[in-house]
Formats: structure tokens, sequence, C-alpha cells
């Protein structure tokens, strides 16, 4: 897998990791925050875009974003938050890691 894959993982699971975590410290709702999180939901959809078309497949790409993702939320949770990471959190940490490393013997 190429390093622009992963690359394309982490610009969208920054992205989502980012409006999730600032929705953590308002008080408001989607609606109102709208305005603020169009241009990150833009991009992350365009990384998307851009990670499903450089992986080999469809599959390698979901877990390329799922591992992404869950580490930033990892990240998120001790370092911005300030909260512990629960056990499901961290099985399914395990899960995308052995889904990782199949998929080197399934393609």
């Amino acid at each position: 897998m190429e390093v622009s894959t992963y690359l394309w993982g982490v610009v969208a699971a920054l992205c989502v990791v980012t409006i999730e975590t600032s929705f953590r410290f308002t008080d408001h709702t989607w609606l109102r925050l709208l305005p603020f999180i169009i241009l990150p939901i833009l991009i992350a959809n365009f990384a998307i875009c851009q990670l499903v078309r450089s992986a080999e497949s469809f599959f390698g790409a979901f877990i390329v974003f799922s591992l992404c993702n869950i580490v930033l939320r990892i990240m998120s949770t001790y370092l911005i938050l300030h909260e512990s990471v629960k056990r499901g959190t961290w099985v399914a940490l395990g899960f995308v890691l052995l889904a990782n490393a199949s998929k080197m013997f399934i393609v």
C-alpha cells in the first residue's frame, strides 16, 4: 500500500475527529455549528474519495480509514478531552489492527 493512501486516511480522520472533538466542547447543536464545519466536512469527503482511489481495494481503504480514525480518537480522548478510553475502543483497535495485518495476506 502506498504512503499516499495512509496520508489521505490521516487527513480524512483528522477532519472527522476534529469536528467531533470540537462538538464536545460546545453546547450548540450540529445545525447551529453547520456553517463552521462545512469546510472540514468537504475536505474529509474529498480525502475519503482520494483514499478509495489510491487504495488497492475498497476493503483496504476501509481498514486504513478505520485505523487512522480510531488512533486519532484515542489520542483526542487522552490528550484533549482528558478522559479514559473505554474497553470497547481498545477492542475495536485490536480488531482493526488484526484486519490491517490480515490485509497483507488477502490481496
